[in-house]
């Protein structure tokens, strides 16, 4: 259960900090407002990383939490400000959660 917090966690800070990221890049008075925010939310991600590198093998920690994260930053983009993905995006990130599911039920993801 500790493992499914903490990958949840991981994952919501990765999706604020791109939001904010993003929104940063709409207009200069909002750059640094959204660069710190964005920062703030990212390092607060990176200890959770730590958390999940004491809980699974690097290999299962890095393909779960790229692949999941990029999936889910794209997803909350194209909700919030509307960024199409095209055809090819789509097939690419169906190819990535393939992946990303390969490693989540087919790598010794929890450590002995």
């Amino acid at each position: 259960m500790h493992l499914v917090f903490c990958l949840g966690i991981f994952l919501a800070l990765q999706i604020t900090a791109a939001l904010f990221f993003k929104w940063s890049s709409l207009a200069p008075a909002c750059y640094w407002p959204g660069f710190i925010l964005g920062n703030l939310f990212g390092m607060g991600s990176i200890l959770l990383l730590i958390q999940l590198h004491r809980q699974m093998d690097p290999a299962s920690v890095l393909g779960i939490t790229t692949g999941a994260s990029f999936i889910f930053c794209q997803v909350a983009l194209l909700l919030v400000f509307r960024q199409g993905i095209p055809l090819a995006g789509w097939v690419g990130i169906a190819l990535i959660l393939a992946g990303t599911l390969v490693f989540a039920f087919y790598s010794p993801t929890v450590k002995s």
